[in-house]
């Protein structure tokens, strides 16, 4: 880590070391044409990858301007922080953010509020139990000690050199991941392979509604939500664990090793989130469970054509459903099954190449993570 002589460092109120910037703005009447709402932020990222649009959305918003900060002041336990880059409006769920340059360097406060000192004080004084908010008068008082300010630009130049490397790494991902579905996509308009609908060749259905109450877990059988199905990742890592009680109360079905898994209905649908699972499991009922006739398609490459598919196109009419008749009438290319796993082990390459990525970048973001903490801890 870092040598730090706290010998000069002197203790501000936030209010001093930032302003709340509260321009109102009334989407209708605006020409900027960006809109950031809670839900385009990231926990725990510094940058905005998703925008709105201002026509999208109704009642008073907030300005921003380049270089300010919107701040989740709701559910501050989400971490929601980012630093803006453009002209436009933000949701008024948000706090806008600027530094004060007489006091803290604008480069270091996105990381200053992002430490665990900042954060775990936002939710400390967050009012409500639905929705605890922070209101700004209680924020202004919260005091902390920072470096001068020749030390801050320091401290500053080594976390968004460490946060370049990290998104260096993301961009490279994208590349990767845009390649394979380019890859797939080649596979799917493939005129030489004969084609079979998936009803053919495999088994589509949905999985259990989850169990309520206290006494169905801290068991040893897994179970499935969507939340637990990673973006990147071929196969499910995370998951609640449910006791016998429950599967045996809620007549819950249990699924093989290899089942394809993805949300079927709300938001989640669009984040084109796809995964298998690693070994037996039970399955929330707003997964869509795919189960592969190894005899005809191996699961992987099944997998695989699911993944550099768009399946959100498969939508039922109004609120975002995927109707799953329509996926058992998709038309899939079925080569041989010793060419499935010739392309198969061509993608799992650049998966590999992917999770080795993946792994320094959470490398990066840990030490990150560490140096913030022990600066302002």
């Amino acid at each position: 880590m870092i040598n730090l002589n706290k010998a000069q460092w002197k203790t501000y109120n936030f209010g001093e070391i930032s302003f709340n910037i509260s321009e109102r703005v009334e989407p209708k009447q605006t020409d900027l044409d960006i809109y950031v709402g809670l839900e385009h932020l990231d926990s725990d990222c510094l940058h905005i990858k998703r925008k709105g649009n201002p026509s999208d959305v109704k009642g008073i918003k907030l300005r921003v301007y380049p270089g300010d900060i919107i701040f989740g002041k709701r559910r501050a336990y989400q971490r929601k922080a980012a630093i803006v880059d453009f002209d436009g409006i933000c949701s008024a769920h948000a706090m806008v953010v600027r530094a004060n340059p007489k006091i803290i360097s604008p480069a270091l406060l996105p990381h200053f509020i992002h430490s665990d000192l900042f954060m775990h004080r936002a939710v400390d004084i967050s009012e409500g139990s639905l929705s605890p908010t922070i209101k700004w008068k209680i924020l202004t008082q919260q005091q902390f000690k920072l470096p001068p300010l020749d030390e801050q630009k320091r401290i500053a130049d080594l976390l968004w050199s460490i946060d370049d490397a990290v998104e260096k790494n993301n961009a490279l991902l994208i590349v990767l991941d845009n390649l394979i579905r380019s890859y797939i996509k080649g596979i799917i308009d493939n005129a030489k392979y004969p084609k079979f609908m998936i009803k053919d060749i495999a088994n589509v259905t949905s999985g259990n509604p989850a169990p309520q109450g206290e006494k169905y877990f801290h068991g040893n059988n897994k179970f499935i939500r969507v939340q637990h199905i990673p973006e990147n990742n071929v196969y499910v890592s995370k998951c609640d664990f449910i006791n016998d009680v429950a599967v045996k109360d809620c007549r819950l079905k249990l699924f093989p090793a290899k089942t394809i898994l993805f949300p079927k209905s709300g938001a989640s649908v669009y984040l084109e989130k796809k995964a298998m699972l690693n070994e037996p499991s039970y399955v929330v009922s707003h997964l869509c469970a795919v189960n592969a006739n190894e005899s005809r398609i191996t699961s992987s490459f099944l997998f695989y054509l699911f993944k550099g598919s768009q399946l959100s196109k498969y939508c039922a009419s109004g609120y975002p459903t995927i109707d799953l008749s329509n996926i058992k009438q998709w038309s899939i290319p079925l080569p041989s099954l010793s060419e499935q796993e010739k392309i198969v082990r061509k993608i799992n390459l650049s998966e590999e190449s992917k999770q080795k990525i993946e792994g320094q970048t959470n490398n990066l973001r840990e030490i990150k993570k560490q140096i913030i903490n022990q600066i302002f801890g």
